[in-house]
């Protein structure tokens, strides 16, 4: 029996904001199509919070360990 997928849409507005101490960081809103809710970011885990909560779906974690290898 096939599965049938649900989706969900989402738009995403991304802008890197300046600031005197650092590079930049990354500010951003997102929206949930289907539902029309909407937030404010300020970090892109939040992001995928928010992406994770509504669509139901949870993203892979990466490994501390292999994150600090090169390669």
């Amino acid at each position: 029996m096939a599965m049938e997928l649900e989706r969900a849409s989402f738009i995403v507005r991304l802008w890197l904001e300046p600031s005197l101490k650092e590079e930049g960081r990354w500010r951003g809103h997102i929206q949930h199509v289907q539902t029309g809710e909407a937030v404010y970011f300020h970090d892109l885990r939040e992001m995928l919070r928010f992406i994770e909560e509504h669509s139901g779906v949870p993203f892979p974690r990466q490994d501390s360990s292999r994150a600090h290898q090169g390669g």
